[in-house]
């Protein structure tokens, strides 16, 4: 028995030893791989940072401009000008400069200064010689360039050039943003043709594209969605009377068309020779002369001291009255409605001015008509 209790014991220390060192060995393995892969995680979780930054700030812009009355004061705009003016005040920039401004500029920068060191990092650990040495030049002269962004270095570099050299450079600014612009361009070549830094820059630049493109822009057209569905109507309004317009236009044209064609008809269908028109035209008068008219006298007579009264006394109809007046008696007509003098009683009585029926013609004689 204690031969196998030693045994047993020897078999229990083997085993909690070896325990041990497993633990040790997973401990270490997992630091290990920590440092190993901290600049991918970190490559990883700063343009992550970066686009969750943007986010934040702009729903946070979004929301300052709502509760500072900026949908109230664009309402009061439609309503004081109206669909069509006032546009410049309308629209605005709103709060969506705030994503990268202020406090949250800086945070941005902070976090982009972060990712730039981890990508310089693992550049110059994965690069040789050469593509170290482009990169060192090209930090180095893009650093001196973006100096020339302060306005105060800028002037002082420009006076000193002239002063010195007795170069012009008149445009210095356009030349310091092709360098710039150039040294950027280089540093994302560089980024771009090595491996293992293209994956950490691709998350970076989608990021800033979130933070510093999308969100403002979409800030900016949210805070102006008003002036853009106002703007729209407007452009709608004016579409549709100028269409109205056209059509109107059209119609007219071609109607003057249709009668230029028409009398242009005519023209060429009256090419009768004189001869013949002229025994056409004497067989129509000869008929017209002998044919019977048949309209009614009111239609036919010329007379404007002829009076033709509809539904004369009838119910509802027109009346005639004869009136005193300090002035000279009159012949009032009344229907119903409103009066009218149409003549002296004396130029009546003398058969200046007649009055007749309108329905059969027949004349009303002065003495029917009745004194009011």
């Amino acid at each position: 028995m204690p031969g196998k209790d030693s045994k047993y014991i020897e078999f229990t220390k083997w085993r909690n030893r070896g325990r041990g060192t497993m633990g040790e060995f997973k401990f270490k393995d997992t630091v290990e791989n920590l440092k190993t892969n901290l600049l991918d995680n970190l490559g990883r979780w700063v343009p992550t940072a970066i686009a969750a930054n943007g986010i934040i700030n702009g729903i946070i812009a979004y929301i300052l401009f709502i509760t500072r009355g900026g949908y109230t004061k664009q309402i009061q705009l439609v309503k004081e000008y109206g669909l069509f003016g006032a546009y410049d005040e309308k629209f605005t920039t709103g709060t969506s400069q705030m994503i990268f401004k202020g406090v949250a500029g800086k945070i941005l920068l902070i976090l982009l200064v972060i990712d730039l060191i981890i990508l310089l990092i693992q550049y110059f650990e994965e690069t040789g010689i050469v593509r170290k040495v482009l990169m060192i030049i090209d930090l180095v002269v893009t650093g001196a360039v973006s100096l020339f962004f302060n306005r105060t270095v800028a002037e002082y570099v420009t006076f000193q050039l002239i002063k010195n050299t007795g170069i012009d450079i008149s445009d210095v600014g356009m030349v310091v943003v092709g360098i710039w612009m150039g040294g950027v361009a280089l540093f994302i070549i560089l980024m771009v043709i090595t491996e293992e830094c293209r994956g950490i820059f691709g998350y970076t630049a989608t990021a800033l594209l979130v933070a510093l493109i999308v969100m403002p822009l979409l800030i900016l057209f949210l805070e102006n969605v008003i002036p853009i569905a106002t703007g729209i109507i407007a452009i709608a309004i004016i579409a549709i009377i100028a269409i109205i317009a056209i059509a109107t236009l059209g119609e007219s044209v071609g109607g003057d068309t249709q009668s230029t064609s028409s009398g242009s008809a005519g023209s060429n269908t009256g090419t009768y020779s004189q001869k013949k028109y002229d025994h056409v035209k004497g067989n129509t008068m000869s008929t017209m002369n002998n044919q019977k008219d048949n309209r009614p006298a009111y239609e036919t007579d010329t007379n404007p001291n002829h009076h033709y009264i509809a539904d004369y006394r009838s119910f509802g109809g027109i009346k005639l009255f004869k009136v005193h007046d300090s002035m000279g008696d009159y012949i009032m007509l009344d229907n119903s409605i409103t009066s009218r003098k149409i003549c002296n009683l004396k130029e009546a009585e003398s058969g200046k001015h007649k009055f007749y029926r309108r329905e059969n013609g027949k004349e009303i004689n002065i003495a029917e008509i009745p004194w009011k």
